[in-house]
């Protein structure tokens, strides 16, 4: 009896393993996509052929202050 307690704890224990660990793949892969689109649509402004810029290029405010 307490032996088999023991193994349905043991069961919750990897069951809740095994969802924590799907919610982390399935954050990241919605991190990844969301930066993604971001990259895109902050170079669709381009022209086409023309080098693509990071941000802190295009965006004054982003650049690193000297003093």
């Amino acid at each position: 009896m307490w032996l088999q307690n023991i193994v349905n704890l043991m069961t919750l224990v990897e069951l809740g393993a095994f969802i924590v660990s799907a919610y982390q793949f399935w954050a990241r892969r919605q991190e990844r996509k969301i930066a993604v689109t971001s990259s895109c649509q902050r170079t669709a402004h381009l022209a086409p052929g023309a080098p693509a810029q990071s941000i802190s290029s295009t965006d004054p405010s982003l650049r690193p202050r000297f003093s």
